[in-house]
């Protein structure tokens, strides 16, 4: 893992910011020590002003070390959560979101939240196109469920590559729809860490790590 990659930009950011600092800095230098060679022995710099230029001085200096600080902070934050990200491969993870990208092999996973029982619940999963390849009562307890779709129709032929989303229409007593979040599960097949936030592919798309809510084996 190349870590001049990962941080180019937090890095680039905060060299230009410390440069701007290290230049002022220069200017306050030069100017100080001008002033103190040209000062009139007989006057000399009043005692106060100069503890005054002497704080300003020391002022810009923490600045300076501030930024560098806050450079290999970041940089060392960026470094541990793309080496975190890695370890997710080949992992099955789970994500917020509805659809997912069939390879033509692997079985596809979903989960649906019910936050109170329902009366009725329908699963659909739908192709690109809309049209429903499964379809099958649903659970109805409150709580999380998980559905596993063999990537075979209902008249048991295997749906081809592609993308497949899942339909949950859950209602209550009274009829009325019940709201309910959608999940998908799937591995981990690569980790990009070109960026600032580490992508994970998932499903065929790319997820940021933040968004993962579960891991698996």
């Amino acid at each position: 893992m190349d870590i001049g990659s990962i941080t180019a930009g937090l890095s680039g950011q905060a060299q230009r910011a410390t440069t701007g600092l290290v230049q002022d800095f220069n200017t306050f230098l030069t100017l100080l020590t001008s002033q103190l060679q040209n000062q009139d022995p007989l006057e000399p710099t009043d005692s106060n002003e100069f503890t005054r230029q002497l704080v300003s001085f020391a002022g810009v200096e923490q600045q300076i070390q501030s930024n560098q600080n806050l450079e290999d902070l970041a940089t060392l934050t960026a470094f541990s959560q793309n080496a975190a990200a890695v370890n997710y491969l080949d992992k099955t993870v789970t994500i917020a979101g509805d659809t997912i990208n069939h390879d033509g092999q692997s079985d596809l996973s979903f989960e649906y939240l019910l936050p109170v029982t329902a009366d009725s619940a329908d699963v659909k999963i739908l192709d690109a196109q809309g049209n429903i390849v499964f379809e099958q009562p649903g659970q109805t307890n409150f709580g999380v469920h998980r559905l596993s779709f063999d990537s075979f129709d209902g008249g048991n032929n295997p749906v081809p590559p592609g993308q497949y989303t899942l339909r949950i229409d859950a209602r209550n007593a009274e009829n009325k729809p019940i709201e309910t979040p959608l999940f998908v599960r799937a591995p981990v097949k690569e980790v990009e860490t070109s960026g600032l936030t580490p992508l994970l592919t998932i499903g065929g798309q790319k997820v940021p790590l933040h968004e993962v809510s579960a891991v698996g084996l």
